[in-house]
């Protein structure tokens, strides 16, 4: 429901609304975090990795073919992303560890998982911010089609898939393009057809896809202004009729987005891998939306109030592996078994019969 202030209140609310900004709210952030040096040619990366053998693991590409030059790299809490402008067209490449595919693959490939997309025209406005890379992208005019077109494009990387997650939008009348990234929320303003508009959307963890229930929208005359993303709730406000209008969009996870609404925290991680021979190390990323505290039971007597932890298992069982957020708002669990446990009783069901 669309709620109407005075202006004198609204910059009020907006004084208030802003400091909410700092607290930690986002989804994917990876248990293990790299980090990117690069130059004009080349890009490396580096992580240290406790469960390989040569810990400190890095891996350097480079670019030297014809004109190819790194335009720009940016970096957050693991997730990295950078330009290669090769001539006159660009590609962008996003970069995460993923520790379990790094110990399957020890030597032979390289553990950091990439997504290269292009090629495009230009890149604007590249943004890695809490779990997402979001960039505007040139698309090259095709085939009977004589005007090449902007698309907004963004991506998250899903350990459960082991594979970036990447989304586009487009409107055949855009301009004056502009994305706000924070919390995992991905928000993108535009103009077309002589009006303002403001959409929303999200990596839903648990359903594996982008918007479920389709991305949020609403429009207006005049341009938005003072667009915050607070514990992944979306606080937008224009000018109607002379009149402040201010709105949220709240996500709710597995049904989609509802205007007049804040998003609810939903605990959520992925532990991979679940199950193995003793003595085992499990990756809990952590995945939750709208969490500012984590507390982790790890089913053998430990825990943590890491973001991401990891666990080494050393004795077989069957253990519940929990996460906790925000003081008990949200929990989630994931059972690991550990060499082999659950067997035992099935042969003994056997024997008795």
């Amino acid at each position: 429901m669309r709620r109407v202030w005075p202006i004198i209140l609204t910059m009020a609310v907006l004084g208030w609304l802003l400091p909410l900004g700092i607290s930690p709210a986002w989804s994917y952030y990876p248990p293990l975090l790299a980090t990117a040096t690069f130059g004009p040619h080349i890009v490396t990366r580096q992580v240290h990795d406790p469960n390989l053998s040569q810990n400190d693991i890095v891996f350097t590409s480079v670019y030297l073919f014809g004109d190819q030059e790194i335009v720009n790299l940016q970096q957050q809490n693991g997730v990295i992303a950078w330009v290669l402008r090769s001539g006159t067209v660009y590609y962008v490449t996003c970069c995460v560890y993923d520790p379990v595919l790094g110990t399957a693959n020890p030597g032979i490939y390289t553990p950091f998982q990439e997504d290269t997309r292009g090629p495009f025209t230009s890149v604007s406005q590249l943004q890695v911010g809490d779990g997402v890379v979001a960039y505007v992208a040139g698309i090259p005019s095709s085939t009977g089609d004589s005007t090449a077109y902007f698309e907004f494009k963004y991506t998250t990387y899903d350990p459960a898939k082991q594979a970036w997650q990447m989304r586009s939008w487009y409107d055949p009348g855009f301009h004056d393009l502009e994305i706000v990234t924070k919390d995992s929320v991905v928000v993108f303003l535009y103009q077309a057809s002589g009006a303002y508009w403001i959409w929303a959307d999200i990596y839903d963890p648990m359903k594996g896809t982008w918007g479920f229930g389709g991305a949020q929208g609403f429009n207006s005359p005049n341009p938005f202004w003072a667009v915050t993303i607070n514990n992944a709730t979306v606080n937008f406000y224009t000018v109607i009729s002379g009149v402040a209008v201010g709105d949220t969009f709240g996500y709710f996870t597995g049904q989609g987005w509802y205007m007049g609404n804040i998003t609810p925290p939903r605990a959520y991680f992925v532990a991979r891998p679940t199950s193995g021979p003793a003595s085992l190390w499990v990756w809990f990323t952590d995945m939750s939306i709208g969490a500012s505290t984590w507390n982790w039971n790890f089913g053998d007597g430990n825990s943590s109030t890491s973001r991401s932890p990891y666990h080494h298992y050393d004795n077989k069982g069957t253990y519940a592996a929990s996460q906790s957020i925000n003081a008990g708002a949200s929990h989630y669990e994931s059972t690991i078994n550990v060499g082999g446990a659950g067997i035992a009783p099935l042969l003994l069901l056997l024997l008795n019969n």
